[in-house]
């Protein structure tokens, strides 16, 4: 007896599934299998234009920069491939202990400049807030020290500041460009869901 497993894993003989029942199960199923194997699909393709960028790299006279970008054209000049490398800026823990120095030098400075002093708080206060994931705002807490503050408290965690700024790797792109001829800009070929969406042809008059 042919049976379908529903959501709560018992297995449903089908003359007893709904027609609709059926059908989304199918087309659901089907669904996934496309994108399981387009999937398999652009894994080869990054892997293959990966090993022929590094055949590429190594034939070079001169070696790639240090930040891990490359780009090359063909001997007609009407395909280019890049490697874009992202990176972010993390902060280490030093940040603690120059956001402590900051807030101290502010808070000491409420007791005698008054307004001055007390939007300078604020300003630090704000700066040093975490956002809903519990992260820091790397421009926001570096936007302190362009203020042209010299007392030593704040110039010493002005300078803590800066060197607890790492850079780290993020994600690798490749890029494909291709124009019909050199009158042409380059245009990407795009691997993108959204932009393969289907177009709706002109209605005829």
């Amino acid at each position: 007896m042919k049976t379908m497993r529903d959501n709560t894993g018992h297995d449903v003989p089908v003359k007893y599934v709904g027609k609709y029942d059926r059908l989304r199960d199918e087309k659901t199923k089907r669904v996934l299998a496309r994108f399981r194997k387009a999937r398999t699909v652009l894994e080869a393709v990054v892997r293959d234009s990966l090993a022929d960028i590094a055949a590429i790299q190594d034939a070079r006279d001169t070696p790639v920069a240090e930040k891990g970008n490359f780009s090359v054209t063909s001997f007609d000049g009407l395909v280019k491939v890049a490697i874009d490398q992202a990176w972010h800026i993390e902060l280490d823990d030093r940040v603690k202990e120059a956001r402590d120095r900051m807030l101290g030098y502010a808070k000491k400075l409420c007791g005698k400049a008054g307004d001055d002093a007390a939007a300078l708080l604020e300003i630090v206060e704000e700066a040093f807030a975490s956002n809903s994931a519990g992260r820091l705002s790397v421009s926001r807490v570096m936007s302190l020290c362009r203020r042209n503050i010299q007392a030593r408290e704040w110039t010493e965690a002005r300078d803590m500041l800066l060197a607890s700024l790492q850079p780290e790797k993020g994600r690798c792109y490749i890029h494909v460009y291709a124009r019909p001829d050199m009158q042409h800009d380059f245009e990407m070929v795009r691997l993108d869901l959204a932009d393969c969406w289907p177009r709706e042809e002109a209605k005829q008059p």
